[in-house]
């Protein structure tokens, strides 16, 4: 399914990207202010939603029994950015909430356990830089930071069931295309923290 998505992403990338760069790109090349490289053009705010999907390893106890498993998360993120733009890269920060249900267990063998839709919720903060490969495309590398809250419940005779951490570092690879004068669509895809747990997001942003 995720495969399938990003299929689509990438898709979607080309049908914006072949039509809009060459016509693009000759109205910058004839109408682009003499700016220097390194001076900043503007900033702008940027309000975004993001559908998430990302793993963790499950770590399961029951007395002296240890057994892992996986812990598959989905759910909706909101954010706010500030980004600062050059001309042809920029820098961004921002902040996050996000929420959604996880599902975990089943392929355990040694401790049996199994639970579906469980809540999770989520606060970020992240810091990225991008640049400007044409017009309407740019590719960004951000570093976010994810504190994700969850409780998993125990049946009778686990010990122990937990998923990950709490506190969770990135490294995300991006493309963002620009739709409109306010509107853009970005997709991105890395790992988190050393477990290698890979986080894949798409969404829309608003520049308001």
């Amino acid at each position: 399914m995720i495969k399938t998505l990003l299929f689509a992403g990438s898709l979607l990338t080309a049908i914006w990207v072949l039509p809009l760069t060459a016509e693009a790109q000759a109205s910058e090349g004839a109408a682009a202010p003499l700016l220097e490289e390194n001076a900043p053009t503007r900033t702008e705010w940027l309000m975004g939603a993001s559908y998430l999907r990302w793993n963790e390893r499950l770590r399961l106890q029951r007395n002296a029994l240890l057994d892992t498993d996986t812990a598959n998360f989905s759910g909706l993120n909101l954010n706010v950015e500030y980004q600062i733009l050059y001309r042809r890269w920029g820098l961004g920060t921002g902040f996050s909430f996000g929420g959604g249900r996880a599902n975990g267990g089943g392929n355990s063998t040694v401790v049996a356990y199994t639970r579906n839709n469980e809540a999770w919720t989520s606060f970020g903060a992240m810091a990225k830089v991008f640049y400007r490969w044409a017009p309407r495309v740019s590719f960004a590398v951000t570093m976010p930071l994810i504190l994700r809250q969850i409780s998993w419940l125990s049946p009778d005779g686990i010990t122990e069931a937990r998923s990950g951490q709490n506190i969770n570092l990135g490294v995300l690879l991006g493309v963002g295309i620009r739709l409109n004068k306010n509107l853009d669509f970005v997709q991105e895809l890395g790992a988190l923290n050393a477990q290698g747990s890979t986080l894949w997001r798409v969404g829309i942003q608003v520049r308001l």
